[in-house]
């Protein structure tokens, strides 16, 4: 598509990337990972002056297809261009406009210290784009709500334009009858056959898909929690009893409208067995796909958790703005109790599959496997 940098204020291919890669309910790939045949999802671009520049935009999205995904593979691409179609039906919507502008207005009024280099070479970089007031905001923050822009950018997302890439190690190398220079990779390239691009002109939404639903874990109150003059140190023991201690410490130095919470499920078992071992971050790694869909406007709002396994238990972190960290905690710990009537089979097999590729992407590495053992 052409440019979007004179858009900068409105930003309006971030705003159907925002769409498109989403990961609440209704969203595309909500529905590609019910029917296990996509994992994680990527949209946009990165900004960057081969994907992004005064000449030209790239849109890009990525999925991590499973097995039954590559051989779904017309259903996945018919379900890529059934959401796209959904935003051109629906159109722009404001409301969710308005929700992205507020979302990346609260990162930046509480964003982290980043590193002095790092900042530095992003605001000059920004010198080149925006005028000398948005220097530092330009790239961050949503100014004004611009439709017609927006639309435009939908009416690029046309199934002539496309060009898709399909990587997998399971391809036959006999079919890949050309070489890249470079690291002598093998592939082929053919046309789409013409009359996947008909249907995807006119394909209709499918009944699974709708827009991103109004995000609950939006944070509205950003009031302090009054603190005594004499702060400890080091963390007080709150709570103690036969199974549980709770430990506490309010922070005086930065005094912001977040909290921390880390909980940590003490447990024996991973010690017993290299069975156990692996079966506790089975555990680990189905609870957080679980949560994905629910807790993902969570994460779009700011808040951050983590679920891991370590050798004496479970350990959960999660850290966000006051308001709304409860309502993260409860959604977690409501999955935890109902696990065992969530988790079917294929999604554990689909899990199992992730899980076996990994340890051995790991224990191919001598410095790993030294460690290790």
């Amino acid at each position: 598509m052409p440019s979007q940098r004179d858009f900068y204020k409105s930003k309006p291919h971030q705003y159907i990337s925002w769409i498109i890669g989403h990961e609440g309910k209704g969203s595309l790939i909500s529905y590609l990972r019910k029917k296990m045949w996509s994992l994680d999802i990527t949209s946009g671009n990165s900004e960057s002056d081969f994907e992004h520049n005064s000449m030209y935009a790239l849109w890009k999205l990525n999925l991590i297809l499973s097995y039954e995904g590559h051989q779904h593979l017309e259903e996945v691409l018919d379900a890529i261009f059934s959401y796209i179609n959904l935003l051109k039906q629906e159109g722009p919507q404001k409301r969710i406009y308005d929700e992205i502008y507020k979302i990346e207005e609260n990162k930046f009024r509480f964003a982290d210290e980043e590193d002095p280099a790092d900042y530095v070479e992003d605001l000059c970089e920004s010198m080149h784009f925006y005028p000398s007031h948005d220097y530092i905001t330009g790239n961050e923050l949503y100014f004004e709500y611009n439709p017609e822009a927006i639309q435009k950018c939908l009416d690029y997302l046309v199934p002539e334009k496309a060009n898709i890439m399909i990587f997998n190690e399971e391809f036959d190398c006999l079919e890949l009858d050309k070489v890249e220079p470079w690291f002598k990779t093998k592939y082929t390239d053919i046309e789409i056959p013409s009359e996947w691009i008909e249907r995807w002109k006119f394909i209709k939404p499918l009944p699974d898909f709708h827009l991103p639903l109004e995000n609950t874990f939006l944070t509205s109150d950003f009031s302090l929690i009054p603190i005594s003059a004499d702060v400890p140190k080091y963390p007080i023991k709150l709570h103690n009893d036969h199974i549980s201690e709770i430990w506490y410490r309010p922070d005086p130095k930065f005094r912001l409208p977040e909290c921390y919470m880390n909980f940590h499920f003490v447990s024996s078992l991973g010690l017993q067995s290299p069975k156990n071992t692996a079966l506790i971050e089975m555990y680990c790694n189905v609870l957080k796909l679980l949560l994905v869909e629910e807790l993902y406007p969570a994460i779009a709002a700011g808040f951050d958790y983590n679920i891991s396994d370590s050798e004496k238990g479970i350990t959960i972190k999660m850290n966000g703005f006051n308001e709304k960290l409860p309502l993260l905690l409860m959604t977690i710990a409501k999955y935890m109790v109902n696990y065992s009537t969530l988790v079917t089979k294929d999604l554990f097999e689909i899990v199992k599959v992730q899980q076996l590729k990994t340890y051995y992407n790991t224990f191919i590495k001598p410095g790993k496997l030294v460690r290790y053992y």
